[in-house]
C-alpha cells in the first residue's frame, strides 16, 4: 500500500516520512494510520471528518480523480447567483408601431386630387359660392382712349390723388358716368365741369356744366368755354385741383 500525500495527491512509498513532491510529512502512525471515508486523505483522530472532501464521498469514488479544494469562504452574490439568459427590456415588450407617413412634397399625390390644405389655382373661372374680386381699380367709362393728361387733388387724401384725362371729351362730378369722379366733395354736382381734347395740336378747353356752386381757373369763374395751360389751377366745389398736361 502507497501513501497518497494530502496536499498534492502524489503516490510515495509506504514506508515515506515525507512526500517526495512536496515534502508534506506524513503521521508516523505506519499502517495503522486513519484514512478518510473516501480513502484518499490521512486524518487526525481528533477529527470528525475530512477537512478536504468533507467526508461526504463514498468509498466508490474513483481515488484518481483529486477532490474539490475549499477555500473555507462564503461564495459572494455573484458567485451565488444562478446564471440568467440575456435580459428583455420593456421596450422590446412594446408592439412595434409603423413609422408615421412622411409628408408629400408640393406637386406630389394623385393626379388630379388637390393637396389637403392647400386651394386650387383657377383660372379663368370662380368657384361656385365665391365671389370673384377684381385686381385692380375699375376701368371708368371711356377708358380705351388715350391719357393725354391728369388732374392732381390733395383736398381729400394728404398723399394725393391723382386722375386721367383722356381724349376726348372728360365730366368732373360725383354722376358713376364722369371720366373724373369725386364721391366726397358735398358741395360737387353730378355733372360740375367738362375738359375737352380732340387731338393732335389741338388745345384743352375747360367749361362749366352750369353747376350750383361754379368752375373757377386760377381764381377767375368760368362763365364760358375757355382754353386751359399746363399746370392751371381748377376748383370744383371745394376740391382743387393742379392741371398737368403729359407731352406726347
Amino acid at each position: 500500500m502507497s501513501k497518497r500525500c494530502p496536499q498534492c495527491q502524489t503516490e510515495n512509498r509506504d514506508q515515506a516520512n515525507r512526500c517526495m513532491n512536496c515534502n508534506y510529512p506524513f503521521a508516523e502512525t505506519g499502517r495503522g494510520m486513519r484514512m478518510c471515508p473516501a480513502g484518499r486523505h490521512v486524518m487526525d483522530p481528533g477529527w470528525s471528518e475530512c477537512p478536504y472532501c468533507g467526508g461526504a464521498q463514498s468509498s466508490t469514488t474513483n481515488p484518481a480523480t483529486p477532490a474539490p479544494q475549499t477555500s473555507g469562504r462564503t461564495p459572494t452574490v455573484a458567485e451565488s447567483a444562478p446564471r440568467r439568459g440575456p435580459t428583455v427590456s420593456e421596450q422590446d415588450l412594446l408592439p412595434k408601431m409603423p413609422p408615421p407617413p412622411r409628408p408629400q412634397s408640393p406637386g406630389q399625390g394623385t393626379p388630379g386630387q388637390a393637396m389637403p390644405g392647400r386651394r386650387k389655382t383657377v383660372f379663368g373661372e370662380v368657384p361656385s359660392g365665391e365671389q370673384s374680386v377684381p385686381t385692380g381699380p375699375l376701368r371708368p367709362p371711356g377708358s380705351d382712349r388715350r391719357i393725354v393728361a391728369i388732374l392732381v387733388t390733395y383736398t381729400w387724401r394728404p398723399d394725393g390723388e391723382v386722375y386721367p384725362v383722356r381724349e376726348g371729351r372728360n365730366y368732373i362730378g360725383n354722376d358713376p358716368d364722369c371720366e373724373v369722379r369725386v364721391t366726397r366733395d358735398p358741395q360737387l354736382s353730378s355733372r360740375h365741369a367738362t375738359i375737352l381734347y380732340r387731338g393732335k395740336g389741338a388745345q384743352f378747353i375747360i367749361d362749366d356744366e352750369k353747376s350750383m356752386n361754379g368752375t373757377f381757373v386760377n381764381g377767375a369763374s368760368v362763365d364760358m368755354k375757355q382754353p386751359l395751360a399746363n399746370y392751371d389751377k381748377i376748383n370744383t366745389g371745394a376740391t382743387a385741383w393742379t392741371f398737368i398736361i403729359l407731352e406726347p
